[in-house]
């Protein structure tokens, strides 16, 4: 268990393995807190144990599998099962073999992603129809964004390789030659706020970037598309430097983007309000000088819970198409 206790019989505890052909590390001493010294040892071959990363149960001398350590996470305040995740997208018609893995959990550039085959006469082409899909059985923040692969990778022991996949997600992230701009549907924009509704959906689409699950339009919910309470916070920060000055709780509050369009300060009496409330009375006069105002200078207006001051901040993320195939040959 979590005090390095023994657990009982059919209790879930963590499988740490151990014994005269257990290893030293990992070559180049990748990941050493999976390797530690057992507290329980009584003869000297049992004195390391590994952390093997999965929970189990003992029943009647057997050994049962109960899922991964890693397979809880949490968006935006709720607790999501990856496992969850994963037997609803394995169980969509056409969907061959697949895994659910989190990209940088609890940092900006967490990501939630479902690596799979298909069946070949699935009707699916892109990642997209896959989640739409998925929309009819879980919570929107528990979709995945949806890599569709010509195979699975495999270690030598035919478990699936999670690294190479997390690899292969962050490679093409960072690959400018698969950038391809967001789309953007300004249907229903009113003419005199169509400068500003591209400056909010621009902005939303270099935050969110690759994340982005569909156009982005009025009727956006931007934790819909992609966005967490990481990357709203930068976004506000954005918006607030282009001149257009929200507070985080109205941003995260409105229902969609038209209503983040709404809600914008435009009028000089809501401009005045929020400087005050942000830099004190007189301290800026005017939208150029919001606009000039080096807001990530600024971010005490919005405190961060602890385990978020050490992330750092990207100022954008890069836009891309959703569809792409890897091969892991």
């Amino acid at each position: 268990n979590a005090k390095m206790k023994p657990v009982q019989v059919d209790e879930i505890g963590e499988l740490y393995v151990s014994g005269l052909n257990l290893a030293e590390g990992y070559v180049n001493g990748r990941d050493p807190d999976r390797f530690i010294d057992n507290p329980l040892a009584v003869n000297p071959i049992f004195a390391r144990l590994y952390k093997t990363g999965d929970y189990a149960t003992v029943h009647k001398d057997c050994v049962y599998y109960q899922g991964r350590t890693d397979s809880q996470i949490k968006i935006r305040g709720h607790r999501v099962d990856l496992s969850e995740v994963e037997a609803n997208l394995l169980g969509l018609p056409g969907v061959d073999k697949g895994i659910v893995l989190c990209y940088h959990a609890g940092e900006i550039d967490q990501a939630l992603l479902g690596f799979i085959t298909v069946e070949t006469d699935a009707h699916y082409q892109t990642g997209m129809q896959v989640e739409s899909a998925l929309g009819d059985k879980l919570a929107h923040y528990m979709i995945p964004q949806v890599i569709i692969l010509d195979a699975i990778p495999l270690l030598v022991n035919g478990k699936i390789d999670r690294q190479t996949l997390l690899k292969m997600y962050e490679s093409t992230n960072n690959n400018d030659d698969s950038q391809i701009e967001i789309e953007y549907d300004y249907t229903g924009v009113p003419v005199g706020r169509m400068a500003t509704a591209k400056d909010l959906f621009e902005t939303v689409g270099q935050v969110i970037g690759r994340s982005a699950r569909a156009k982005i339009s009025l009727a956006s919910n931007f934790y819909e598309l992609g966005g967490n309470s990481l990357n709203s916070i930068i976004t506000v920060t954005q918006l607030c430097g282009k001149g257009y000055p929200i507070s985080i709780t109205t941003f995260i509050g409105a229902k969609n983007l038209g209503e983040v369009l709404d809600k914008i300060c435009t009028d000089e009496h809501a401009l005045d309000k929020f400087r005050e409330q942000q830099f004190g009375a007189g301290a800026i006069r005017n939208k150029e000088e919001v606009a000039s105002f080096d807001y990530t200078m600024n971010l005490t207006a919005y405190p961060l819970a602890l385990e978020h001051k050490r992330t750092p901040f990207r100022s954008s993320r890069r836009a891309s198409s959703r569809k792409r195939t890897w091969s892991s040959g």
